[in-house]
């Protein structure tokens, strides 16, 4: 089974917005994505390229290593074998999500691993200084929209990782320095 549903429109080569993350943060931008209920990929280049697949105007995975898949995420997760996966991967009827669950994936696993991943993203791009976006219209992820993470979600739970990052910041204000022992 392919992990990508059919298109619902022609995906283009031009990206259909881009633009700069000072002009418009992450959050900013994914509502405006989700407004709209735009379906495509969000391709990212700050600190490194992140790549966050955006269905009906919700996020459904993103990562900031494309070769990174959402078998790899699972698997390390323990989620997923080989077995429960090429299970799911043989039902072409269903979202792979439902596909997933249907072969004994624990449900609430698989949301909270998504949404870990999704939120790793958007922490450290939310955290870049500078950084460019372009998001262009074309195939979802098929997951299922059940398991999508809205706009709405994303910004609380951001903001509030985004506040103990806060916290730790204040107390360890430059993390690019390293302690070392001494003799």
């Amino acid at each position: 089974m392919d992990v990508t549903a059919p298109l619902l429109r022609a995906p283009t080569e031009r990206p259909s917005l881009e633009g700069d993350l000072n002009d418009l943060r992450p959050i900013e931008l994914l509502r405006l994505l989700g407004q709209t209920t735009q379906t495509g990929t969000l391709q990212v280049l700050a600190d490194g390229p992140a790549l966050l697949t955006i269905v009906d105007g919700a996020v459904s995975y993103a990562t900031t290593d494309p070769a990174r898949t959402l078998r790899h995420v699972l698997t390390d997760a323990g989620l997923v074998d080989d077995a429960r996966w090429q299970q799911a991967a043989a039902q072409d009827a269903v979202d792979f999500g439902d596909a997933l669950v249907a072969a004994g994936v624990d449900e609430d696993g698989l949301v909270a691993c998504v949404r870990t991943a999704v939120l790793d993203v958007l922490t450290d791009l939310s955290l870049a200084p500078r950084g460019r976006f372009r998001f262009v219209t074309g195939r979802r992820h098929a997951l299922g929209a059940r398991f999508h993470y809205s706009p709405d979600d994303i910004d609380r739970d951001l903001a509030a990782r985004l506040a103990k990052w806060e916290r730790i910041a204040a107390v360890v204000p430059d993390l690019s320095r390293g302690a070392r022992l001494t003799r």
